[in-house]
């Protein structure tokens, strides 16, 4: 008879998941795996979504930029990037880049 057994961590999940794409495996045990996988992409979505926004701070636009725009420029603080109304691209290799690159898939 199956039982569901929870992975313990996220290694163990990708196996299952892994194993799960190779083998024949009960329907249910899909199915819980993939609301485990969900929940843990989720988790893991959202935390890089707040660090992404932590390794930002706001930089006060020129006085020529305020009335214009009404939004601030902020700078990545790993490689002065900025966002506002014009978006400048990250330096090579910066790690804030990647992750808003992995946030946009």
């Amino acid at each position: 008879r199956w039982r569901w057994v929870q992975p313990p961590d996220r290694a163990a999940l990708l196996q299952r998941l892994a194993d799960a794409r190779d083998f024949e495996v009960p329907a249910r045990e899909r199915e819980n795996l993939c609301s485990v996988a969900h929940g843990e992409i989720s988790r893991l979505a959202e935390a890089l979504q707040d660090l992404v926004e932590e390794s930002y701070s706001l930089v006060e636009p020129p006085a020529w930029m305020r009335p214009a725009t009404g939004r601030g420029v902020y700078r990545c603080h790993h490689c002065a990037a900025t966002t506002g109304e014009t978006r400048h691209g990250h330096a090579d290799g910066c790690a804030v880049g990647r992750a808003e690159a992995l946030l946009r898939r």
